[in-house]
Formats: C-alpha cells, sequence, structure tokens
C-alpha cells in the first residue's frame, strides 16, 4: 500500500478520491472544527445516521445529526433526504448536515432548504476548508494522508483494500479486500483515484 502525499491546493477533484469510511471520519473532522463535539456511529447499520454532534459538553442529547456519502459521479436525490429526516425526527433532533463529495438533485436541494437541513456538496466544502486557518488545513490534509484516503475501505472486513490488476488485462485495476479469497468484494477504481495514483505508481 503505497503512502499518498497531498501535492497541491484543495479542489473539488481531491474530494471526490476521497474512500467511504475515510471521507465520513474526515465529516467527523470538518464539525469537530466547528467547535461540535462529534462522533461516527459504529459501522453497519447506522439507521441513516453516521455522525452524532454535541454541543458545549451536553452529552445528554445529540445537538445535530449528519450523514455522509462519498459518491462522486452520483447525485443525492430526494429520496435520501427525505430518509434523513426521518432519522432526525425519530431521534428528536432540529439541525442535521448532509455531507456529499458530488452534487443533490434539484428536488433534494428543495427539500433540504425546506426542512432547514445544512446541506453541502463539493464545492461548498471546499469553500468551508478554504475559509478555516491554514494551521486547520493543514491538519485536514495529513489526516487524510494518514488514512491512505484513497484506498476503500471493505464494509464487510473493515479493513483497507489492496490495489490490484486484472489478470485478463493490463490496463484494468480495481480494489480487492485483503482477505481474498474467504472475501470477494472488489470496487472499480475511480477516475478520481486513478488520477492521483498514476503520480506515484
Amino acid at each position: 500500500m503505497e503512502y499518498i502525499k497531498i501535492i497541491g491546493n484543495w479542489d473539488t477533484e481531491l474530494l471526490k478520491a476521497i474512500e467511504w469510511k475515510t471521507f465520513e471520519s474526515f465529516c467527523v473532522e470538518l464539525m469537530r472544527a466547528a467547535k461540535f463535539q462529534a462522533f461516527r456511529t459504529p459501522i453497519g447499520k447506522d439507521q441513516g445516521i453516521d455522525i452524532f454532534a454535541y454541543k458545549d459538553g451536553n452529552f445528554d442529547k445529540p445537538a445535530a445529526i449528519a450523514q455522509c456519502k462519498a459518491w462522486a459521479t452520483m447525485k443525492v436525490g430526494v429520496k435520501h433526504i427525505r430518509e434523513f429526516y426521518g432519522a432526525m425526527t425519530a431521534n428528536g433532533v432540529e439541525k442535521g448536515f448532509y455531507f456529499v463529495t458530488g452534487e443533490y438533485t434539484n428536488d433534494a436541494l428543495e427539500f433540504a432548504v425546506q426542512n432547514k437541513i445544512s446541506i453541502f456538496d463539493g464545492e461548498k466544502i471546499i469553500q468551508l476548508i478554504t475559509k478555516a486557518p491554514k494551521s486547520v488545513q493543514d491538519y485536514l490534509k495529513k489526516f487524510l494522508e494518514m488514512n491512505n484516503f484513497i484506498y476503500p475501505t471493505c464494509p464487510s472486513c473493515n479493513k483497507k483494500m489492496n490495489f490490484r490488476t486484472s489478470k485478463k488485462n493490463s490496463d484494468e485495476h480495481f480494489w480487492g479486500c485483503q482477505n481474498f479469497p474467504i472475501c470477494k468484494q472488489t470496487f472499480k477504481v475511480s477516475q478520481y483515484q486513478e488520477e492521483i495514483l498514476k503520480n506515484i505508481l
């Protein structure tokens, strides 16, 4: 597994290369930078909640919840925002944050505005980061680097996956679980991940 060092400025292409689990943890760090005491939910059935956030040391009841989607190309639709709103209602939480590396559909945006859900797409996340002090920006970059942010986590085994080359075509690459052949989970290497990998492999 190659160590990935981030070179250059923050941009949406970088966000779109982040794998799902690291993105959830990255959003926790964003919320902590905003003075929340934020924690990821355990891996598994999360009931539509990835992060519980508390304020001012009051851990009796969450001040907000958040959902995170590392979707580089697929847009988040209104169905997903409605489900998140249902999770807010079920937990008696009035403040919700939705983070996605890509974009939302128009009806999802409208529903979020109507129900006071704060939504962040890739561009808004970049704006949020670049407004932060340099020390915070440097920390967030180091956080991604230390988590080898483009190497996906196997959802079944909770381990970083390996970069592999197809036996049939040496030009085709994919992510494969470390526990193969016991676990046959694979993911496609996205164009954004390919762009970063070509500079180190």
